[in-house]
């Protein structure tokens, strides 16, 4: 007797084999040419003591970088309003402030050596914990982290954004920075950025620098300006810009900065708001508000950041829109922990050091 299959098991059989058609060309899609990108080994700090306020210093007398006044900001485009800036519950008692301690001399430029010095100038190694709020076809919640590493030269940001339960995220993005420290600020040699979402393959793109040229994501390669950031070593360079006296915290300023994002270049310009006294997890705090002045460009993300000279110059709050829907608020959720100098954060340190962990 000759068996005929089933219909159900037939449909059944069909089904199993496009799932595994399209499992396959997510994976190929999602890896492409960068599949053969090792990822980027996490640099190994110990992050222990918790941040406390200090009062802004004195930056050296050194070059204003690209800074100007603005005349009549271009209009941004129009999107539906997020919430006013969340404040945080108010801290019972706002702490003293720690004077920092004396300015160096200012570094004379060397270009961009490996032996380029890395004194007060830069934020300690720190991470910092976000919540996060917002919207994207509904409201959304999550949870986000930054950390700024660095050993000797050698610097990471690493910046982690998920939206849904910890456990079974619906979106999860990574963005990570690697390069050096220069005299003239962060110099990113590759940055790659990862995006997860629930039952897909992860997909990743980066940027590759070598000398003077850069490989954008669908490899064609652009000559690479002086100075030019990616996506998520653009605030550390803002802060060290600040923190160094390189560039002025002023209302009506504008900051330009050349930026590297996925599949492009752009002369990025953030406008220098007011000053705005906010509520943090270590008190009440003076925040200045960034703003992009940059057309906002199809799937572009447009941050805009509130920075806390007190805090180095790092951002309490940030709120990122992409198109004229969707946008996530993210607002420090507690205390940053920062290195705590000593020997165990050397270059040197055994592999064995415990290192920065992502949150859960």
């Amino acid at each position: 007797m000759r068996l005929r299959p089933h219909p159900a098991f037939a449909l059944w059989l069909l089904l199993v084999l496009l799932a595994h058609a399209l499992a396959w060309t997510q994976w190929r899609t999602g890896l492409g040419a960068d599949a053969a990108l090792a990822p980027i080994q996490p640099l190994k700090v110990v992050l222990s003591k918790p941040m406390a306020l200090q009062a802004p210093p004195l930056g050296p007398s050194t070059p204003q970088l690209r800074t100007r006044r603005l005349e009549a900001p271009a209009p941004l485009a129009r999107a539906p309003a997020p919430p006013e800036p969340l404040d945080v519950p108010k801290a019972e008692a706002l702490p003293a402030l720690d004077p920092l301690p004396p300015q160096p001399p200012a570094l004379a430029s060397t270009g961009h050596g490996v032996d380029a010095p890395a004194g007060v100038e830069w934020p300690l190694s720190v991470r910092l914990r976000y919540q996060l709020v917002g919207h994207f076809r509904g409201p959304v919640h999550g949870e986000a982290e930054v950390q700024w590493l660095r050993q000797d030269d050698r610097y990471q940001v690493r910046l982690k954004v998920q939206v849904g339960p910890s456990l079974a995220p619906v979106l999860r993005r990574e963005l990570t920075s690697d390069g050096r420290i220069t005299p003239e600020g962060t110099y990113p040699e590759r940055y790659d950025e990862e995006t997860k979402l629930l039952l897909s393959a992860p997909r990743r793109v980066s940027l590759l620098r070598q000398g003077g040229q850069l490989r954008l994501a669908d490899g064609r390669w652009r000559a690479a300006p002086e100075g030019l950031q990616d996506s998520a070593s653009q605030f550390v360079q803002l802060a060290f810009l600040f923190l160094s006296g390189r560039a002025q915290l002023e209302s009506g300023a504008v900051i330009e900065l050349p930026l590297a994002l996925p599949y492009a270049l752009h002369d990025w310009r953030y406008e220098v708001g007011a000053s705005e006294r906010m509520e943090s997890p270590m008190g009440g705090v003076d925040a200045w508000h960034l703003r992009p002045l940059n057309a906002a460009t199809p799937g572009a993300l447009m941050a805009e950041v509130w920075l806390v000279p007190s805090m180095q110059y790092l951002p309490l709050q940030m709120l990122i829109r992409q198109g004229s829907e969707n946008w996530v608020r993210l607002s420090l959720a507690e205390a940053p922990l920062q290195e705590d100098p000593a020997p165990q954060n050397a270059a040197s340190a055994p592999p064995s050091s415990p290192a920065s962990e992502p949150p859960p």
